[in-house]
């Protein structure tokens, strides 16, 4: 793969991932997702700030811009697939984190934490059915908990050990692996809701933006 191609592959996926859909949508409601709750451009934010419909709406397009990054960068660059996937889903996630359209409108490069962008990007190269299993983990953490941290990053952690296993037996090439910066970069983004989570702080889904 040249290297040409690769940085038009992340570069693609970057700007998709960098389309800041919680911004948008609080600022629709006269609301600076910035400035309130926790701060997260994320969808879990944007349903406690304006409604848990706009937050479902928020997570449904922050996974899309995981699909579509890596469709668009499949259909410019037709060969070296698995390459190019993985450059694009690491790419996307990036953009959503550290987006730098919301560093133009507010002169500081920030974003959201990743999830929906990587189960967009899940429900590319992922078997289906790994995809329900993980998913089913994250239903029951939530139904039990009420954490939503929690529950995306377990998930995150079972699909990169499914990556894994997948790879050793060589349903994978090994260029898989490279996703695992992917899961380390949501975990990066969550390390304050992980220390939240060990002083028994962590907020709960549902719980609105001023408790």
């Amino acid at each position: 793969m040249l290297i040409e191609q690769i940085v038009l592959t992340f570069w693609i996926a970057y700007l998709v991932g960098a389309i800041p859909i919680a911004y948008l949508v609080s600022r629709l409601h006269g609301v600076d997702i910035f400035t309130i709750g926790s701060g997260n451009m994320g969808a879990t934010n944007v349903a406690r700030a304006v409604g848990t419909g706009w937050g479902l709406l928020t997570w449904a397009l922050d996974m899309v811009k995981g699909v579509g990054a890596i469709v668009i960068a499949r259909q410019l660059i037709s060969d070296h697939t698995s390459a190019v996937t993985m450059i694009a889903a690491i790419g996307v996630i990036m953009g959503h984190n550290w987006s730098i359209i919301v560093m133009m409108i507010t002169g500081h490069l920030r974003g959201g934490k990743g999830a929906a962008a990587a189960l967009g990007t899940w429900l590319i190269f992922i078997p289906p059915l790994l995809i329900v299993i993980a998913f089913g983990i994250w239903l029951a953490i939530i139904i039990t908990t009420r954490f939503m941290s929690l529950a995306v990053l377990t998930m995150t952690s079972v699909i990169s050990l499914m990556i894994i296993g997948l790879v050793m037996v060589g349903y994978y090439e090994p260029v898989y692996v490279n996703y695992l910066i992917a899961s380390g970069l949501i975990f990066f983004r969550h390390r304050d809701n992980i220390q939240r989570l060990l002083r028994g702080s962590e907020r709960r889904f549902g719980e609105s933006a001023t408790q």
